[in-house]
């Protein structure tokens, strides 16, 4: 997974986030934050997220059947 041009603040909140092993204790980790750092990691946790399924997707990305559709309309 590739998460481009963060800061080394974001890398390290990342860096933190990935460490924690269960949600209770990211829960746990993140009312321990000012309102700022956690708005900073919620932003992480979403660009994560969309990561992951921009990850899945390129793995399912078979196209062959819109090609068969596009060759058919020739």
């Amino acid at each position: 997974m590739n998460i481009y041009q963060v800061t080394e603040l974001q890398k390290s909140l990342l860096d933190k986030m990935w460490s924690i092993d269960s949600i209770e204790e990211m829960e746990r980790w993140m009312r321990t934050l000012s309102y700022e750092r956690l708005m900073e990691v919620r932003v992480l946790r979403e660009l994560l997220c969309l990561s992951m399924i921009d990850e899945e997707v390129e793995e399912q990305n078979d196209t062959s059947m819109a090609l068969k559709m596009i060759e058919g309309c020739r």
